[in-house]
């Protein structure tokens, strides 16, 4: 799984992960969004990053 952050097309994220990463290295699944959510201590709110995945 993969989160990213701004205006990202996934098709071109995918093209691009293929073409540098290997297979077993890939994200299976790509999310984008506008802002990752972050905890109060401003580190990454992994709850609501996994509640993205279990939307789709």
């Amino acid at each position: 799984m993969a989160v990213v952050e701004g205006a990202a097309d996934v098709e071109s994220l995918n093209t691009l992960t293929a073409a540098s990463l290997e297979p077993y290295a890939r994200p299976r699944r790509i999310k984008v969004v506008d802002r990752i959510p972050v905890t109060a201590a401003g580190k990454y709110d992994r709850r609501q990053i996994e509640a993205y995945f279990k939307e789709s």
